[in-house]
């Protein structure tokens, strides 16, 4: 996020704060950090930290480790830099050792995250999400930009890379030099011969901007009922826990009542017998007295 002004400022520290912080804090946190700038009047930033959105635990994990590492975010875009160099120059060789490099970074930033977060036995899926961020990232530079303020794990789905120009290549093979001539002919052959796809109209991409803008807005639209849902549940769960104690305590207080009421009801069947015993001895006493 870029920061322009005290309102950008606020909301960079404070989004800074929040998408570090555990996911199970975050909610409380965005209130605490949106109630402090308006206290200070900024209410524009207050307004936005409201919106801010609590990630998923891939996310966190990795929000929380690149915000205490900056220099993870220049290592994933140097390698991923080098890797579209590579891929422009058509050179096969530098590609394996770039990949062979990149599987090896991805693993140790996976690792180190982990360890931050201090998961020392994570399930295989919250690894391949986290792994699959880290890979997206030196991938896509546009994701690289994002970390620390992810609302969830990212995937790249693409073969190759985004190329810093022509030709565009998806798949790039090592392997023997043969008849069809070295890996660089043999790539530029395989990418004159497929064919181009049909350029979209500008009408159609206005449409699927739209959808993709639409489909946006229903996500945030139910993130923020999810968020607002998880909140309530939260607290009347710990409400439950409350009077569940407070039950406990008075339904302990009603069993040592009743206990001393058992006692007591004892205590007066033995007093009412000794009062009996002792009407009885006074009217014996009198009864002597006056013969």
């Amino acid at each position: 996020m870029s920061s322009d002004g005290d309102a950008n400022g606020a909301l960079g520290a404070a989004a800074d704060r929040l998408y570090a912080a555990a996911p199970e804090e975050f909610m409380a946190l965005r209130g605490e950090l949106a109630k402090q700038a308006r206290a200070s009047g900024e209410a524009a930033a207050a307004t936005q930290i409201e919106k801010l959105r609590k990630p998923t635990v891939a996310a966190w994990i990795v929000n929380a480790f690149v915000l205490g590492d900056a220099g993870a975010v220049e290592r994933l875009t140097d390698l991923g830099d080098r890797l579209r160099a590579a891929q422009d120059r058509l050179d096969a060789g530098e590609l394996r050792e770039l990949t062979t490099e990149r599987r090896k970074l991805v693993d140790e930033l996976t690792r180190a995250a982990f360890k931050q977060a201090d998961k020392r036995q994570p399930p295989a899926g919250l690894r391949d999400e986290v792994s699959g961020t880290f890979d997206a990232a030196v991938a896509d530079p546009e994701i690289a930009e994002r970390l620390g303020r992810l609302q969830r794990a990212e995937q790249w789905s693409g073969f190759g890379f985004l190329p810093t120009g022509t030709p565009q290549l998806t798949v790039v093979r090592g392997g023997r030099d043969g008849a069809a001539g070295p890996p660089a002919k043999k790539a530029a052959k395989a990418t004159q011969a497929a064919p181009a796809e049909p350029r979209k109209s500008a009408a159609e991409r206005r449409k699927e901007r739209k959808a993709v803008a639409d489909a946006q807005q229903a996500f945030d639209a139910a993130s923020s009922a999810f968020d607002d849902a998880e909140s309530r549940q939260r607290e009347l769960s710990q409400r439950i826990k409350q009077l569940t104690r407070r039950l406990a305590k008075l339904q302990d207080e009603l069993d040592d009542a009743r206990e001393a009421l058992d006692t007591t009801r004892q205590e007066v069947t033995a007093a009412k017998t000794r009062r009996r015993d002792a009407r009885s001895a006074l009217d014996r006493a009198e009864r002597a007295a006056r013969d």
